[in-house]
């Protein structure tokens, strides 16, 4: 499929999603065969809208902050994983 920048609006991510689910093939299959969960580092990519996507093939997410947290509990409903080096007694709560 031939991209045409004129069409798109600027600034916004593109993602591939073809090659995403391709990526996703590859990481369910290591799961697979390793008996490994695999999460998405939401630090790294947070993109929501491709949640429906990730969420069919990955366990769930790790989350660097409650606001990851939430995000990855609201929007990702699966399983969350969390590590700081400390949190609050109010973060604990909120998490």
């Amino acid at each position: 499929m031939e991209l045409n920048l004129e069409t798109i609006p600027s600034p916004c991510f593109v993602v591939n999603e073809d090659a995403l689910i391709r990526n996703l093939e590859l990481l369910d299959q290591v799961q697979q065969e390793s008996g490994a969960k695999i999460l998405l580092a939401l630090k790294g990519f947070a993109m929501f809208r491709t949640f429906p996507l990730l969420r069919e093939k990955l366990a769930g997410v790790c989350a660097s902050s409650v606001d990851e947290a939430i995000l990855g509990y609201q929007e990702f409903r699966k399983e969350v994983h969390t590590f700081a080096p400390a949190y609050s007694e109010q973060q604990l709560r909120e998490i």
